[in-house]
């Protein structure tokens, strides 16, 4: 009774899968949206069952769709269909499964399609970063600030309006941003009237189809410094940048300047300076090199900053091509293995029994050969194990030669070949017997040869 119970339980187990006749894939046209967007996918639908009505619905109650509800498909078809899965209000931004469900109307078949739809804010699209020079801006010169944008999802930004507002300068354009592309807005700063040593407000807007992406104020510093000119030199050859930077004091009085280099980790590996940075700070992910140096009247200061990827490369190449070239010179798939079993009688050895033991670690192998050699003073094998030799002959020399021709080995297999001898005199002291050597052809028709390790017998 048992037994009948576990046979019904196995059939109800694999009817579902006897039944199954839908399958869906599915391609992802838009699955990162903004509010007020809809995410688009095309959905793959073979039947491969018997002509049949399928109807479509969203699980999850947070989600509505729009695209075909009910799809009628022969033996063997396939239909693509569109689907639009669209947020309804309330949901909080971030990464959704939503689950598409597509049943028979005839059986009780139920495929379930999970389809991936990041819901992405306004207010987390884009990073921006203003900076300038650490020390400040400088009102008797020209000032270079920099808003370093990020677009922080892989979906094109089309048609920003970036604005900056101060009572210091103002500036308004208009930006595109590539799916993840960093870039730097560059925003050149003269002062023509006087300007008060301080801090001072800088509002920055980013906006996007009058949606608000970043809306900010930071500080910036200005001030009065001492008559330091700058001359900075960038070289960028194969897989190394050079970045030097030289200031001269020209003033009168001594100059208290800092410079900083903003690094990511890495960078920061294959990166070096001369002289090292005063400081070193964190921030973001971010590594900040700061010198805080002073320059006496007359003098200059130089910062060298190099970021050179081309010595380590080529030093990991190296190492790569000499492990290959090991590994391929020490690499055996085969392994031949002899051993040498002794029986002593009175004051030497009177007989030996000789294991061949061929291991395959890598593929399946076919019509191979493996040859054995005896002394000089061992005419004749006197037992052989349960594999045969296909051959036994005697050289010039007088040495003894058995083959073994065997067809196929699998990957993994271990195959031991054995035979007895009797000495004709018996051994006393140390005997060096050969080698056996195995020969195969690999895929290439190339010859393999393998050799054994070596065997010394002592009476």
């Amino acid at each position: 009774m048992k037994r009948w119970i576990l046979v019904l339980g196995v059939l109800l187990l694999l009817l579902p899968a006897a039944h199954a006749a839908l399958s869906v894939t599915d391609e992802a046209e838009k699955n990162i949206i903004l509010p007020g967007e809809a995410a688009v996918y095309f959905l793959d639908l073979h039947n491969a069952g018997e002509k049949e009505g399928f109807g479509l619905t969203v699980t999850d109650a947070n989600w509505r769709f729009k695209g075909k509800s009910n799809v009628d498909l022969g033996p063997g078809q396939t239909q693509r269909i569109k689907l639009e899965l669209i947020p309804l209000g309330g949901l909080k931004p971030g990464s959704y499964s939503v689950n598409v469900r597509l049943y028979s109307k005839n059986t009780a078949e139920v495929v379930d399609k999970p389809l991936v739809v990041n819901y992405v804010a306004f207010s987390d699209l884009v990073d921006a970063q203003l900076e300038y020079n650490p020390a400040g801006l400088d009102p008797r010169r020209e000032n270079l600030v920099k808003i370093h944008l990020r677009n922080k999802n892989s979906i094109p930004l089309d048609n920003l309006k970036m604005k900056l507002e101060s009572s210091l300068f103002s500036d308004e354009r208009r930006v595109d941003l590539l799916p993840l592309e960093s870039r730097d807005e560059e925003l050149r700063v003269s002062f023509i009237d006087f300007v008060e040593r301080g801090s001072y407000e800088v509002r920055l807007l980013l906006t996007m189809r009058d949606k608000i992406l970043i809306e900010r104020a930071e500080k910036v510093a200005v001030g009065y410094y001492d008559d330091v000119s700058e001359d900075s030199l960038v070289e960028e050859k194969f897989l190394r940048k050079t970045t030097r930077l030289v200031r001269e004091n020209r003033g009168n009085t001594v100059s208290d300047e800092e410079f900083s280099v903003r690094l990511s980790s890495f960078e920061k590996t294959f990166t070096s300076a001369h002289p090292l940075p005063t400081n070193i700070e964190q921030k973001d992910g971010l590594y900040y090199y700061i010198w805080a140096f002073k320059i006496n009247p007359g003098d200059s200061y130089t910062i060298t900053v190099e970021t050179n990827y081309l010595r380590p490369l080529l030093i990991f190449l190296l190492v790569i091509v000499l492990a290959m070239l090991a590994y391929w010179m020490l690499k055996k798939d085969v392994l031949l293995e002899k051993k040498v079993l002794t029986i002593k009688s009175g004051e030497g050895i009177s007989e030996m029994k000789i294991l061949l033991i061929v291991k395959n670690k890598g593929a399946a192998l076919k019509h191979f050969q493996v040859v054995d050699k005896l002394p000089k003073m061992i005419k004749k094998p006197a037992e052989f194990g349960m594999v045969k030799p296909v051959n036994f002959r005697h050289t010039e020399m007088g040495e003894g030669v058995i083959t073994w021709g065997l067809e196929n080995l699998v990957r993994g297999e271990e195959r031991v070949i054995s035979y007895k001898v009797k000495c004709d005199v018996h051994i006393v002291g140390r005997l060096h017997l050969p080698i056996a050597v195995l020969r195969y052809r690999n895929k290439t028709g190339k010859l393999v040869v393998i050799e054994s390790n070596k065997n010394i017998v002592v009476s």
